[in-house]
């Protein structure tokens, strides 16, 4: 810190560099190496070739004025991130505010420090902000590293522990601590009308993005020569809104699926990742935290079927006291639990398979008012209910001939449970048929 402090102070240009990179260091353009690893007091020089061109302090203050920075307040830096460190660094000592390292936090006891430590002012990371839990009552910006994973639901949270809490979000802060856009929560956002993203913003004075330049376009937001691998589009107020990785399909977003699970009853914060299915295909598993342990996998496909489309389910859920941390306050993705083979075989999609599936699949289908039922999916989880049971045994009898009771469909109510009852039925009938034909023959003998 005392090294970003020197550099900011004199208005030197400089890179924070990862320990371990093996980029020389002349290709950074600069003049100075300083290895502060152990040495803190008398840290060693190396010099290479370059120019240096510093900016000075004030360069580095983006944020000063848009939230009202001043002596007065206590700024907490939480986040590790390079460029919003230096970000935090550089705001707080132009306003001569009072700058607060929080210290490794063992488990989720970030709010906690917060509290304690009377902060207004506080530069975080959203999956930080998610390990919020307690009262504070003194913050009144979260000043945000937004990569766009920020979303309607963490302003909600935020909100039910800082009530007054502003946010301001800057994407894409360089090394320098410049954000590329940024955007501040209105404070009249509506999380439940709100994009489910809390959008990118606007770009800062003189760093305008190349593209998107068309309103409503999905293109790479790019910024000169830099190519950020992020989708947006550029709203009517020239907003830009992020929408994903260069790739991926807008309408398969996971945060679809984040913010359904989110929307459940005690679900305070949710991971998804990817893991190939019994067939290779990825599928998401979800990990849930705070959320009902008991809960039912069956009646939680029930839950997510009519609002997302089949991509966006996952094919398990771990519900979980707390999600895994790193003594940062990050997740701590390989602490989770490995769904096994019976896990991710549960709840897959299998498509009709025979005629008779086929057809009883297209009548749940417009009886449920869904689309893509697969030949294990229970009528009655998809929110079916008796009097449509009903009209399902009627319009089966109008198609294949047969009287299904109710009670065998309350004990076979998937489509391939159903299927079955029919061909039972149907073959019953043949029998009967063929013997009331044989003992017809009989009797015009005699």
């Amino acid at each position: 810190m005392a090294t970003i402090l020197a550099c900011l102070r004199t208005g030197t240009t400089y890179s924070v560099i990862d320990g371990d990179s093996t980029l020389p260091a002349r290709y950074l353009g600069t003049t100075d190496v300083i290895d502060v690893a152990d040495q803190p007091a008398e840290p060693e020089v190396s010099t290479t070739a370059g120019t240096p061109a510093g900016d000075g302090i004030g360069e580095h203050a983006w944020a000063l004025h848009r939230i009202g920075l001043t002596a007065a307040d206590r700024v907490a830096v939480l986040t590790h991130h390079a460029g919003h460190l230096v970000s935090a660094i550089a705001n707080t000592v132009a306003a001569g505010a009072t700058l607060q390292f929080a210290p490794p936090f063992p488990g989720t006891d970030i709010g906690a420090w917060l509290r304690d430590s009377a902060a207004t002012v506080a530069f975080l990371s959203p999956p930080q902000l998610r390990a919020l839990d307690t009262s504070l009552p003194d913050l009144r910006y979260a000043v945000l590293d937004h990569h766009g994973e920020l979303t309607a639901h963490d302003v909600r949270a935020l909100r039910r522990y800082a009530p007054g809490c502003r946010v301001l979000a800057g994407y894409g802060t360089d090394h320098r601590g410049r954000p590329l856009t940024t955007y501040q929560v209105p404070e009249d956002h509506d999380p439940a009308t709100a994009a489910l993203r809390v959008p990118l913003g606007h770009e800062l004075p003189g760093r305008p993005a190349d593209q998107p330049n068309t309103v409503g376009e999905v293109v790479e937001l790019r910024f000169g020569s830099r190519r950020t691998g992020h989708l947006a589009r550029r709203w009517t107020d020239g907003t830009l809104e992020y929408l994903g990785h260069l790739g991926a399909n807008p309408a398969d977003d996971p945060v679809q699926t984040q913010h359904a699970l989110r929307d459940l009853p005690h679900v305070t914060d949710v991971i998804l990742t990817e893991h190939p299915d019994s067939d290779g295909n990825p599928r998401l598993v979800a990990y849930l935290a705070g959320g009902d342990p008991d809960q039912d996998p069956a009646a939680l496909r029930q839950y997510l079927v009519p609002r997302l489309p089949d991509p966006l389910i996952p094919i398990h859920a771990f519900v979980l006291d707390g999600l895994p941390r790193t003594p940062l306050g990050d997740y701590d993705l390989a602490a989770l639990p490995e769904p096994d083979e019976d896990d991710l075989a549960a709840n897959v999609y299998v498509a009709p398979r025979t005629p008779v599936e086929r057809q009883l699949t297209e009548i749940f289908e417009e009886l449920l008012g869904l689309d893509r039922i697969g030949v294990h999916d229970s009528f009655f989880e998809l929110n079916g209910f008796s009097l449509l049971a009903t009209q399902m045994t009627a319009r089966v009898r109008d198609t294949f001939g047969v009287e299904l009771p109710l009670r065998e469909v309350f004990g076979s109510p998937t489509v391939e449970g159903v299927a079955r009852l029919i061909l039972w039925k149907q073959t019953e009938q043949s029998d009967s048929a063929a013997l009331e034909a044989l003992l017809s023959e009989i009797e015009a003998e005699d």
